[in-house]
Parts: structure tokens; sequence; C-alpha cells
């Protein structure tokens, strides 16, 4: 009993001795379970007493044990009276509105607290908290030293955002203990205590007040260090070693916000929904969070417009001035980053200054996924399109056409010499680490300087590191603030998104460079970064153009005489790359709106016969083919050739592409002779200059592959099978087996073997899929190249007999090609027409015709119609009039046989084989009509078969 005393007693002094560093709950647990065994003694004795009589010894024994009992029961209500704490001291109260991170401080609590160590192998115990200012880690950090107070003999704090506030609360520390009030004595009292402890270092963000300095020595105690910087995340060594910190769960932050603007529980689907949007454009930064509460609780604004409000207040912020010397605890979080941003200004390093220039650009591109290889690229570009050069041997073409009329040319004579001018101006506006890359600078040290910059910016927490990904993101606040921060004025605003363009434009390269896959697909990954810096541009440019006003008669004269006067061709090339990126993206329209303006530019300033010009307006003919517009395409691709052809010969490399383009947009509007004979002549010409590998005889094979499998002779569609064998086979060699024009390649080639059927198909189903799963996984779900994939791999497993999955496969796509084409859109109606073909084949008639019947009318409305007899359409009639008759229609099948077959008539020079077989169709389906009622089952008995037009048939007699 002596020995429980004493160890209560010495509780604490045992702590260090002992094998363990047991709490007194520990100890607590020992005594009761001590209890419990006295009480079981006592129980057995008396038992024992009761049934065998009381012997000389029972009875002593059995007082003894029950007044040891007391003793042990006093013991343990001496332990829950006592309190091992006695220092307790934090940077903040715990908010009584706490809310989320549950899981961490338990968690937590199993690192510090109850894992159990020997004395040998004790060590200083450090975590680290790493997160944005103003997502909840010093509130976290005082939740688990309260929860946790008892666990700990004492729980201390130092303010580590400057060294003034750290040598203050050291000296707290120190005074605290009774001692000299300095740092050294803090320091060195807690590096001797023999009891358990607890330090707070908190705001250590500054990398010039050194950590390690703060870190009592030693391996005695538990140290929490809440952090923006994340280098400093090295310095935890047990567990994790860290947290990281940005935003709140989503169920978490919207429990904050209701509790912080005292709505009352439970709450209803509404108010959850309001919250959850405020939150979320708060990007769940529980600071921020709190701030919304009480501004709603304080009724300046409710659930439903605080958006709003939010929008009014930061324009207002935006307009204040901010301290720019505050504690990081007495500050919002806005004048925080503001803080930071001053120290980098402050420092008036190389390193400070690129890293300040970088952050105004980042503050224009998209948040997420921020690619270092945008400065790097941006940087090493310039070299590679310095070394191509633009226009090779056409430079000296003049800038206006010898036929123009004197008005005319008194216009462009402006226009020339500012072209003239221009071949020598200066380097775009670029931030200076691309500037002096640019005049000749290291590409190497530049590439450095770019690192250093981010590091100093996470350093920082302006921006957050991924390693997973190797990308850089922002938080929705910062970036926002960046953006729009008090000192950023609206023309410092036009400024930086301007730079921000020019950044990513000269990170893109324009064909013939940038192709490989890898530029391809670095290329898509632009995406959302030229989307948000043009909408950034187009609103800014918005709001200064309705601070300005309208312009003066005079101003408007000027601009008549000298359109123009300032041209920016780095602007133009910053639109063509961008259009460049929409094309790879399918985001055809914006391209095409881009691109006009570049043509625009390009007509007025070097006439359209200039390289440049002719190039553009291929490349916009393309645009025109995949919106479905091939009539504009072939207008565009017929001006080109004419120019090309007269200016440069009929086998000049650029009048074989205009040619080779024209015969894929005749192909597009259903002309196949002339698609043919015009594709033919292409590949004629360039076998006799370039080897059969070469990648533009390739894609010349390709594209005559896909036209001659259109004559629908068996002889065609081998010749087409060997096309596109020969094109994707060199394909893989030259550009690789996962790029886009070999993809393309391969897929023509699984069409035509369906075509052949037979032993063509043993590994047509693995292609398509392999070319199905690398579109998924490059291009995404919903890009149109992704869809027709989805609508061939359908085709493909029909042609397999899989037509259960065929039907599933098609169905999930075609909501999105409705969505994002649109249901008039070429594509979205080959699309519907093999699920119609399915449909068919799966005995679904009636449904089969009601859609086969919506896309005919369709057809007939495309804007790449031959009338009424469009090649499409004239297929859709073939699966009309089959459906029709196994519905047992045979009138209506014959009705619909002679449309198709006079169809087949006007637009073939020679008789079609589809036609051929719609005629034996056509006359058996007739005589059948005279003799008898007809009937879906009547179809095998009579020997009628229709031809096939997507996938052979067990009937199909092709």
């Amino acid at each position: 009993m002596q020995l429980i005393l004493t160890t209560i007693t010495l509780h604490d002094v045992s702590i260090a001795k002992n094998s363990s560093t047991q709490s007194l709950d520990t100890l607590s647990q020992e005594v009761k379970n001590l209890d419990r065994n006295i009480q079981s003694q006592i129980v057995d004795l008396q038992q024992s007493i009761e049934t065998s009589g009381s012997h000389r010894y029972d009875g002593a024994a059995l007082a003894a044990l029950e007044e040891l009992q007391a003793s042990v029961k006093l013991a343990a209500l001496t332990i829950t009276s006592v309190s091992t704490n006695h220092h307790f001291d934090i940077p903040q109260s715990v908010s009584s509105i706490f809310t989320g991170r549950e899981n961490r401080l338990q968690e937590l609590r199993e690192i510090l607290i109850s894992q159990q160590t020997t004395l040998r192998d004790r060590v200083q115990q450090r975590f680290v908290i790493y997160g944005l200012a103003g997502s909840g880690k010093t509130q976290f950090c005082c939740k688990f030293a309260q929860d946790n107070r008892d666990s700990f003999w004492g729980v201390f704090w130092i303010d580590a955002s400057t060294a003034e506030r750290a040598k203050q609360t050291l000296g707290a520390i120190a005074e605290m203990a009774g001692l000299e009030k300095n740092e050294a004595s803090a320091l060195h009292w807690l590096s001797n205590l023999e009891q358990r402890w607890l330090l707070l270092i908190d705001n250590a963000d500054d990398e010039d007040v050194p950590l390690e300095k703060y870190f009592p020595k030693g391996n005695r105690g538990s140290i929490l260090v809440t952090t923006r910087n994340p280098a400093y995340k090295v310095y935890g060594n047990v567990g994790p070693g860290h947290y990281d910190f940005h935003g709140l769960e989503l169920d978490e932050a919207t429990q904050l916000l209701l509790k912080a603007s005292d709505k009352p529980a439970p709450w209803s689907s509404t108010c959850e929904e309001l919250a959850l949007t405020i939150t979320e454009a708060l990007g769940f930064l529980a600071l921020a969070i709190i701030h919304a509460g009480a501004a709603i609780r304080d009724k300046l604004c409710s659930l439903g417009d605080y958006l709003q409000y939010f929008g009014r207040s930061w324009r207002r912020i935006r307009n204040a001035k901010i301290p720019e010397k505050s504690s990081a605890s007495e500050v919002t979080v806005y004048a925080t980053w503001e803080i930071c941003y001053g120290r980098l200004e402050q420092r008036g390093t190389e390193a400070s200054h690129d890293a300040l220039e970088l952050l105004n650009v980042l503050a224009f591109l998209h948040r997420e996924t921020i690619s270092e290889d945008i400065f790097t690229r941006a940087l090493r570009n310039p070299e590679q399109e310095s070394r191509q050069g633009d226009d090779g041997p056409e430079r000296p073409l003049t800038p206006y056409l010898w036929y123009a009329s004197w008005a005319q040319r008194f216009r462009e004579v402006p226009s020339a010499i500012l072209e003239f001018a221009l071949r020598h101006r200066s380097p775009p506006v670029l931030p200076k680490i691309l500037r002096d890359a640019q005049q000749g600078g290291s590409v190497d040290d530049s590439e450095d300087r770019v690192r250093c910059a981010l590091r100093e910016l996470v350093h920082m927490s302006l921006i957050i590191r991924n390693d997973h990904s190797d990308t850089y993101a922002m938080h929705p606040l910062v970036h926002m603030w960046a953006r729009e921060r008090p000192r950023m004025r609206l023309a410092d605003q036009a400024f930086w998104a301007d730079v921000t363009g020019r950044v990513l434009a000269a990170s893109i390269l324009l064909p013939p460079l940038g192709t490989a896959a890898a530029d391809e697909d670095y290329h898509r990954s632009l995406l959302p970064h030229i989307e948000h810096v043009q909408a950034c541009r187009k609103f800014i440019a918005k709001t200064m153009s309705s601070k300005r006003g309208s312009m003066s008669t005079a101003t408007s004269w000027f601009t008549w005489l000298m359109p123009d006067s300032t041209p920016d061709p780095d602007k133009i090339r910053m639109y063509a790359k961008f259009s460049l990126v929409y094309d790879k993206c399918a985001h055809w329209e914006s391209a095409k709106e881009l691109l006009e303006e570049v043509i625009d530019f390009l007509f007025r300033y070097l006439g359209r016969r200039h390289k440049r010009s002719r190039l553009a307006m291929l490349w916009l003919s393309g645009i025109h083919f995949h919106l479905g517009r091939p009539a504009e395409a072939a207008e565009l691709q017929s001006s080109v050739l004419k120019i090309c052809e007269s200016h440069l010969g009929p086998s000049h490399p650029d009048t074989l592409a205009a040619r080779d383009a024209l015969g894929r947009t005749r192909f597009q509007q259903g002309q196949y002779t002339n698609a043919r004979k015009l594709q033919e002549r292409v590949l004629q010409e360039l076998l006799q200059r370039l080897p059969r590998d070469d990648a533009t005889v390739l894609k010349a094979k390709d594209n005559l592959g896909n036209t001659i499998c259109k004559f629908w002779g068996t002889e065609h569609f081998k010749k087409a099978l060997e096309l596109h064998s020969e094109a994707a086979e060199g394909m893989a060699k030259v550009h690789g087996p996962d790029h886009e024009h070999t993809l393309i390649a391969k897929e023509n080639l699984c069409r035509v073997a369906v075509l052949l059927g037979g032993t063509h198909l043993e590994s047509i189903p693995d292609v398509m899929a392999e070319v199905l799963n690398t579109r998924r996984d490059k291009l995404g779900k919903e890009h149109p190249y992704t869809l027709l994939s989805s609508a061939n791999m359908a085709i493909v497993l029909s042609g397999t007999g899989q037509l259960a999955e065929a039907h599933e496969l098609v169905c999930n796509v075609l909501p999105v090609a409705d969505r994002l084409l649109g249901p008039d859109h070429i594509g979205t109606l080959f699309g519907r027409y093999t699920l119609a073909c399915i449909l068919v084949q799966r005995g679904r008639y009636a449904e089969a015709e009601d859609l086969l019947v919506y896309i005919a009318d369709c057809q007939k409305n495309m804007a790449s119609n031959r009338g009424d007899y469009h090649p499409d359409r004239l297929a859709t009639l073939i699966e009309l009039a089959r459906c029709s008759f196994l519905l047992g229609k045979v009138g209506r099948a014959i009705d619909i046989c002679d449309e198709a077959i006079f169809g087949f008539d006007s637009i073939s020079v020679e008789p079609h084989p589809l036609a051929n077989s719609l005629r034996i169709a056509r006359g058996r389906m007739a005589q059948l009509n005279q003799t008898s009622s007809g009937g879906p089952s009547s179809a095998h008995h009579h020997g009628i078969t229709f031809p096939f037009t997507l996938f052979r048939t067990d009937d199909d007699t092709g």
C-alpha cells in the first residue's frame, strides 16, 4: 500500500525513470484492475468460509483484504482528483464551433501519446502541420492540446512568425519557469524537464527564421509545428511526419458555415445546398468560412446572397489600404498574403523578383495543374522556331497584290512599311526570366531560375506543389487575391493577362514543329489555362472599353485610313497557337473564331498568296470539316489550290497538300469519284518525290483508302485494307503507336476489316479496343474522336456477333454527342445510324424504323448533302427498307428501294454495287407482294436479302 501511495506522489518522477511513459490515466486503470482483483479474492474467501466453516486465519485474512480494498479505493479517488498538467498556454482559445478533422486528432493522439517506447528508444517527437493561411492549422493544434491537456505536465507555445516574436514568447516560457527572461533559459529548461511536455511552434513560415533553433536539445518532449513553408515538413519524425491542410472536407465545411452563421439544426436540404455553394466558392478554407458565417449571423447578408456580398466586400478590400506590418494572427487572410508579397519585395533578390513576376503570371492561368513545363518549353521553343524558320524561300513575297486598285494600294502602304519595320522588332513582353533567355542568356540557367522562383512561392504558401503529379496549384482565394489584389490596377491586370497569354503561346509549337505525341499531349493539357486567360482578357477588355467611352469622329477617320496602325504580330501568333490547342481539344468554334482573326491580319499585311495566309486558310478549312460544314471547307481549299497551282505549280508540296485536303472534303460531301481522282493524283505525285514510308505519303494512303472503300466492291475493300495496313504500320514507326495519325489509320483498318469479315476479323477487336482505350486515356471520354471510336467499336462488336455489348456502348455515347456536337451533326447522325443497324439485328424493328426515319429526314438537311442523295442517306434508306420488310410492310419497303436506287443512279458514274443488290431484293419483294401478304418471317423463305452497310450479317449477300 505504501508502494502505491509513493507511486502516486512521485508519479511524474517515475515517468522518467520507468521503462514506460504512462500517464495518470494509465495508472488509474491499473489501480482499478487491482481493486477488481481484490474484490474477486474477497468473494472467493467469503464463499470458502460459508461452505467449509471458519478457520482461525480466514477471518483475519478477510479483514485484511477488506482494509486493503478500502485503501485502493482511496488511492483511485486521489488519482482522479489530481491533474498532472501544471502549465497550459496556447496561441488562441479553441473555437466553440470547432468542426472536423476528428480522425486527424485521434491519429495524432495515437502518435504522440498512446505509443509506448522504452527510455533507450525515446526521441523528441516532432510533427508538422503544413497548409495555407486560414486553413485551420493553429486551431487544430490548440484543439489537440486542449483535448489532451492532462497527458502533458506542461503545454507551451512559441510565435515563430518573426525572430522578435519568437524571442518574446520564449522569454514568457522562461518567466513561467522562474528563470531569467531569455531564449536560452527557456530552451535549456525544456531540455531538462523530466515531465512530459508539449511545445507548439506557431507560424513558422519565414525561412529566414531558423526553425531548428527553437527545438530544445535532447530527446524529451513533443513538438507541433504550424507552417506555410513546405520545406519544414522534413522536420516531422513520427508517424507520417506531417499533415497537409488546404481545405476542409465537404461535410465539415458545410457544418462549420451553418454553425458559424447560427443556423439551428437540423438543417434543411436547401440550407445545406446553399452552404455547400458558398464553401466551394471559398475553397473550403476554414477562416474564410468562419468570416462568411459571421457576416450571415450578423444579418449583413443571407445564405442566398452571400456570394454577392462577398464580391462587394472584396472590391472594398481592394480599394482599402492594408497595413504592411502586423502579426499574422491579427490580420485577415487577404492581408496575410499581402504581407507575403511584401516580404518578397523587401528581399530584393533575383529569385524573389522572379517569384513576383511568376505569381502575376500564375494568377491568370487556371489555378490547378500548373506545370513547370509551361515555362521550360517557353524558354526552349524560340530556339527551335528560329532554326526552323517561318516562311522558307517565300519570304520576299510582296505584302499587297499587284492587281490591287490604287485606292486599295494607298491604304496598304502603311501596312507594308509596318511589316518591314516589324521584321526587326524587339522581343515580346515576357517575364524577365524569359526575356533574358531570348536575349542570349543561358536557357539552363533560366530553368534554374524558374525552379527557384517557384520554390519561393511554395515557401510562402502562395502556391501548392503536388509531388505526385509534379505540378502546382493555387487555392481559389489566393488565386483571386493574386489577380485582383489591392495594388493590381486594371491596367496592370490587362498587362499581366497579356503576358500570361504570351508565355503560354511561347510554350506551344506550331506545325511542322511540335507534332510528336508528347507535344500533342502537352498542348491538350493547356486548354484550361488558355480558356482562363482568354476569359480574363475579354473581361478586362470589356471593363476598360466601358470606361474609355466612345471614340471621337477624328479618331474614327484615322482608324479607317490606317487600320490597326499598331499591329501586333506576336498577338496574332498567340491566337494561332491558341487555335491549335482549341483544335486538338475539339473546341472548334473557339478555334474558328481566333483563326478568322489571324487570317484577317494575314490578308491585310501579307496578302492571300503568302504562305502563312495559305496555311491558315487550309487550317480553317479543317475546322469547318470537323464542324460538319464541308461547303465552307471546300471553298477555302479550292481557293488555296487555285493560288498554289498558279503561283507554285501543280506539283509543289503546298499544292499537293491543298489538293489532298480538298479530296478529303469531297469525301465528306459524298463526291467519292471526285475525291478519288484528287487523292490518287496526290499519292502518285508524292511517290515520285518521297519514300513510301514518309509521313505525308502514309497519310495520303490512309485518306485514299477511305475513299476507295466507298466503291463497295470486294476488290475495293481489299485495296483499302492494303492501304490502311501500310499507313497504320508506317505511322506507328514514324509517329509512334499512340499518335493520333496512327490511331486514325488503325481505326480505318478496323472498319474495312469488318466489311470484309471472315478471317480478316481475327485480331480486329483487340486493335479497335486499343484505339478506344488510348483515346479515352489521352483525349478523355467525351472528346469527339473518342465518341467516334466508341461507335466504331460498336460496329466491330456487331460484326463479331456481340450485339448486346455493341448496343450498350453506342447508347452510352449518343447523349454525349447530342450535347457536344448537336443532334444534327454528321457524327451524331452516324452514331444513331449505327444504333439503328444494331436494333435491326436484335429484332427490335419498330424502334429501328422510327430511328431510321428520323435520321433520313435529318440527312436531307445536312450541310454536306447532295440534294436528297448523299451516300450516307442512301445507306440509311437501305436499312429502312430492310426494317420495313421485316415488319411486313413490303409495299413500303419497295418504295424505299426505288428511292434509294434512283439516288444511287443519280450520283454514280457507273452502276453501284449496292444499287445492284437492291434491285435484286426489290424484284423479289415485288414477286412476293403479288403472291402473298408477306410478313416478317418470310424473308429467308423467299431468298430476299439486303446489302450490308456497316457490318456483315448471316443473310448478307454483299
